[in-house]
C-alpha cells in the first residue's frame, strides 16, 4: 500500500468518515472490520480515492494562493 501522506495527516477515516488518529490510513475500527492487515483491494481503492481528493484540494488551494500574488 502506498504511503498516502494526505490521508495519514487527516483526522478523518476515509472508510467510515469518522475520526482517526493522524498518522494512520484508517481508524482502528475500520482497519479491523475491513481486514486491512492482510490487504483489502476495496479499502485500498477508497483510500487512494481519498488521497487523490485531498491532493487535488491542496493543489487547488495552492493555485488560488498563487493567483492572489
Amino acid at each position: 500500500m502506498p504511503d498516502h501522506p494526505y490521508v495519514r495527516s487527516s483526522e478523518v477515516c476515509p472508510l467510515c468518515h469518522g475520526s482517526k488518529q493522524p498518522g494512520l490510513v484508517a481508524c482502528w475500527r475500520c482497519y479491523h472490520a475491513w481486514g486491512m492487515r492482510y490487504g483489502n483491494e476495496e479499502a485500498e481503492g477508497l483510500i487512494e480515492q481519498a488521497e487523490a481528493g485531498l491532493c487535488s484540494a491542496v493543489q487547488h488551494r495552492v493555485g488560488e494562493y498563487d493567483l492572489k500574488q
